[in-house]
């Protein structure tokens, strides 16, 4: 609104601004889209005071070369996304399949005419009470790239089977959570069993079996290739580390204390062949920060006011009013209040006293509820409370079950009104009266006979509204009802 100073800058290319003169850099979706990273990261800096901070995300990877697109993609690049990602719907989220459901089953016939699966069993794992599975019955072409016998995978009209994580090499890019930068590279330890491809050679080679126009935006001979073009940017940025000794100290006590540690290569090949040995590229925190005067508000402390949220509802409200805008994203606050943390009762649209009971999925740390399957010797750790044959169980708090005259192991459907499943009852004080907990992860209709036909999946049945800046379901929150059979 005219108070805060801005300039606009070319990033790849060195910035109007003295040296040691800014508090702090935050990158936000930046670093991966510049063509020289490491310069950029140099910069940086350059420009930060003693004690400043760099909060960046992501690593300073080397971006991929340019796309030159051709007809066809110039085309679906001008449509906007199918999921409103990154909209002024949804300004903070990267993706969301959820919408991506949505605008298919709404339309008439599916906007979408091939889909490529990686990595994921949306079918099995996706809590939106089987929309996904709908959606997909309605795509003309389905991909999987899924090296087992899932769910999706099945659906799909043609399987191109990856190999496993121990059958290839991959990367990791700074997990969530960890104080300092790392990258991650794992080896394969063991060869392919079954005739699989990695999923990264497949997409190369497809892509110069396409002709010219595509084949040349992927110059690689290997998805090897890409990861150490991609890594060429750590290199760039300087510093780093390859190597973790015994009696080293450890990265996370390098960011209150300065270690001495320097980098133990030379070049970038020499950097490439030690992260591919020893797994790993990591760099500690500046040891020493100057924290005062590190947020420039006006009390010049942390405050919970967000002006990204105040920004993306200034830009949404250029061409419509504001109370309509905060309306069509679900918010019910208005004012300052809107931008700040603050709690609204989700609005679920449906009769509570049909369903005046909540479920609540959880996971259990001996149960696999994502798109690798659970090995079939960890069932034998569960309790018969947990599996008893083909049933799993619900854990429901006895009073609940004495107010609707239920009891242990009873035989149950747990409905929604998204649908039904079919659960044993086990009494448990420590569930919160007025919950229904299932777990996660049976309820197969794939994989192999260990697997496949054991106990419920609350996915099936999950229905919630949506969160309103975000995009994401809310699928904790699902009313049900419990019906004896």
């Amino acid at each position: 609104q005219g108070e805060i100073p801005y300039l606009r800058l070319d990033l790849s290319r060195d910035l109007p601004l003295k040296d040691n003169s800014v508090d702090l850099v935050t990158a936000l979706d930046v670093i991966e889209h510049l063509p020289n990273p490491g310069g950029f990261a140099r910069e940086l800096n350059r420009l930060l005071r003693p004690g400043g901070a760099l909060v960046p995300e992501p690593l300073p990877l080397s971006s991929l070369p340019e796309v030159i697109p051709d007809d066809a993609a110039r085309k679906g690049l001008d449509q906007g996304r199918l999921d409103q990602a990154g909209s002024w719907r949804y300004p903070f989220t990267r993706s969301l399949v959820n919408n991506l459901t949505e605008a298919i089953l709404s339309a008439s016939e599916s906007p979408v005419d091939t889909l490529l699966i990686f990595s994921s069993n949306p079918a099995y794992t996706l809590p939106d009470g089987g929309a996904f599975r709908k959606a997909l019955g309605k795509i003309p072409f389905l991909v999987s790239f899924s090296p087992f016998r899932d769910e999706t995978a099945l659906m799909c009209d043609l399987i191109l089977p990856d190999h496993t994580y121990l059958e290839k090499m991959d990367d990791v890019a700074w997990p969530p959570g960890l104080q300092y930068a790392l990258y991650g590279v794992s080896r394969p330890v063991v060869d392919p069993l079954y005739n699989t491809k990695h999923a990264g050679d497949v997409i190369i080679l497809m892509a110069k079996g396409l002709g010219q126009a595509v084949g040349s935006a992927f110059p690689w001979k290997n998805y090897e290739e890409v990861l150490k073009a991609r890594a060429k940017g750590l290199y760039e940025a300087g510093g780093g580390l390859t190597r973790f000794e015994e009696g080293q100290t450890p990265a996370w006590k390098m960011v209150n204390k300065a270690s001495g540690s320097r980098p133990g290569y030379k070049s970038f090949d020499d950097m490439w062949k030690q992260i591919k040995e020893g797994g790993l590229w990591y760099k500690p925190s500046p040891a020493e920060r100057n924290w005062e005067g590190l947020f420039k508000t006006p009390t010049g402390k942390f405050e919970f006011f967000s002006s990204r949220i105040e920004l993306a509802f200034s830009r949404a409200a250029e061409k419509r009013p504001l109370q309509a805008v905060l309306k069509s994203m679900g918010v019910q606050q208005t004012g300052d209040e809107a931008c700040m943390p603050h709690y609204e009762e989700p609005r679920l649209n449906v009769d509570r006293s049909a369903f005046p009971l909540q479920m609540v999925p959880y996971e259990m740390i001996n149960l696999a509820s994502d798109w690798i399957p659970n090995p079939p010797y960890l069932y034998k750790s569960l309790f018969d409370t947990q599996l008893l044959k083909d049933d799993s169980f619900a854990e429901i708090n006895p009073k609940t079950a004495a107010k609707y005259g239920l009891k242990q192991g009873d035989l149950v459907m747990v409905k929604s009104p998204k649908g039904e499943v079919r659960v044993r009852l086990n009494l448990f004080e420590g569930a919160m009266p007025g919950m229904v907990y299932l777990p996660m992860g049976f309820g197969h209709t794939a994989y192999d006979e260990f697997l496949r036909g054991k106990g419920a999946n609350p996915n099936d049945i999950v229905h919630g509204p949506k969160d309103p800046l975000s995009g994401y379901p809310i699928w904790w929150i699902t009313p049900v009802k419990l019906v004896k059979v």
